[in-house]
């Protein structure tokens, strides 16, 4: 594999190849990370920090981070390119995930279901 980068993503465990240069936002699409704002580097929700290896710093991570995160290795997925070999932390796979186990009635019966929830969305 000479040539290609290799990333590690955690705590998923998945272990990617990518070419230098490539779009980290593009690699990383295909395992489940999401960009809220598009790519366009204005909401922070792709977030994650480099455990391992370098990501330089983009004038989206200068606007959007703190001095103190982009030390400690924070940076925007959505900006950055693969340059060498990454140990990614994913900041959205480690928040907390809400759940109700409040019990409710129902009548159970045969078929498909779905659930669905409105977000809340502060501010609107």
């Amino acid at each position: 594999m000479s040539g290609r980068a290799r990333v590690v993503l955690r705590p998923l465990g998945a272990e990617i190849f990518a070419e230098p240069g490539a779009a980290l936002a593009d690699v990383l699409a295909a395992h489940g990370v999401e960009f809220p704002c598009g790519g366009r580097g204005r909401c922070r929700g792709c977030r994650l920090r480099v455990a391992e290896g370098s990501l330089p710093e983009s004038p989206a991570d200068l606007a959007q981070l703190s001095p103190p995160e982009r030390t400690a290795g924070w940076r925007l997925a959505c900006q950055a390119r693969v340059a060498g070999d990454l140990v990614l932390e994913l900041r959205q796979w480690s928040g907390l995930i809400l759940a109700d186990d409040t019990p409710f009635a129902f009548t159970p019966a045969e078929g498909l279901g779905i659930a669905a929830v409105e977000p809340l969305l502060v501010g609107a």
